[in-house]
């Protein structure tokens, strides 16, 4: 039997991972099944609108981390994610974004060009030894 190898593009058994793990949850927690029953109209647009946005994600993330490299791909992501959190909980009406939150939003706001303009490892020089 021939040794074949298959090459496949990061992104998709991640997106495929996110998303059998995504319907294991939905169908193996208590509670999970009748939550679409028990929204508002709201809240079931919302759900309709975050699975493919859940789905998708590693379809722009690997391709990021792919130009940018791992490290500034993965800040970027974590520091973001608080921020679109809040707003996301703002514009739903769940609540209001703290003096707390505002502050850490602008110093991360603030701190994102810096990750830009760092040089990264293939641009610093290397040593002659």
């Amino acid at each position: 039997m021939p040794n074949r190898t298959i090459s496949l593009p990061p992104a998709r058994p991640s997106r495929a991972g996110l998303t059998l793990g995504g319907l294991l949850l939905f169908l193996t927690s208590r509670g999970a099944r009748s939550l679409p029953a028990a929204c508002t109209r709201g809240e079931r647009w919302l759900l309709v609108l975050g699975a493919p946005a859940v789905a998708g994600y590693p379809v722009t993330f690997h391709p990021a981390v792919a130009r940018t490299g791992v490290a500034a791909a993965v800040v970027i992501a974590l520091a973001s994610a608080p921020v679109f959190a809040g707003l996301l909980a703002w514009f739903t009406g769940r609540a209001r974004p703290t003096s707390r939150w505002g502050a850490a939003t602008g110093a991360a706001c603030w701190a994102a060009p810096f990750w830009c303009w760092a040089p990264s490892s293939r641009e610093r020089p290397r040593r002659r030894t």
